[in-house]
């Protein structure tokens, strides 16, 4: 099974033949002329899912196997809590539901930082925050002398105190993230999962599964 899964910023596709055997065929810049180039021969063996409404048309034309929240619904009976919810939060709640826990919290590191609290299998309700990146971009826009080297921010979790600027930034945001999984955690009383591009970043604190999508899209043809 293949699929892709096209975001706001990275095209990743996946092959999945068991839920222990996934590999990631290509994982390309959202760009149309590109994706054209690596699917041209397997279009019509290709699902695919999209958060980047600019593929909407993409999707119809080339005849993939779209996956929109209607079908997935229809599949498993998983519910989205409101319309409007993105298909890849769903997918991703229903792949932890199943395959973690019941109660479990679902954070996605990309673009945006999602989080979904999910409780006797059921999506209860969900934050859309900025992104890692689009946190420090934001800040050193508005604020021109506070630049932050992106490799400060994968060391933040090591700062006992900031030493200088670069690390302050690093750390605030890091600590911010922390304290938001574990309000959410304590006061859910669930599990959490991390998934998405920069899932890295909570290595050795929380279960990370960079897989969550393609698991969750095979469980529900599978199911």
């Amino acid at each position: 099974m293949k699929i892709l899964d096209i975001g706001n910023t990275r095209i990743k596709c996946y092959e999945v033949k068991s839920i222990d055997s996934i590999g990631i065929l290509f994982d390309i810049s959202a760009k149309k002329q590109t994706l054209e180039c690596y699917i041209e021969n397997h279009k019509e063996e290709i699902y695919a899912i999209s958060t980047n409404k600019e593929f909407e048309d993409f999707i119809i034309i080339n005849k993939l196997r779209k996956i929109d929240t209607s079908l997935f619904e229809k599949l498993t009976n998983f519910k989205s809590p409101y319309e409007g919810y993105g298909i890849d939060r769903l997918i991703n709640s229903y792949a932890a539901s199943k395959l973690y826990s019941s109660d479990v919290l679902v954070v996605s590191m990309g673009s945006a930082i999602t989080y979904d609290i999910v409780k006797n299998s059921k999506v209860e309700y969900g934050y859309i925050t900025p992104g890692l990146t689009q946190r420090k971009e934001s800040l050193s826009t508005s604020v021109p002398h506070l630049q932050m080297p992106t490799n400060e921010l994968g060391k933040a979790r090591n700062f006992k105190k900031p030493s200088n600027t670069q690390e302050a930034i690093a750390y605030g945001i890091a600590k911010e993230l922390l304290s938001t999984i574990n309000t959410i955690k304590s006061e859910e009383n669930v599990e959490v999962v991390i998934t998405g591009g920069d899932a890295d970043f909570f290595e050795g604190i929380f279960t990370i599964d960079k897989f969550l999508t393609p698991k969750g899209i095979f469980l529900a043809f599978k199911k």
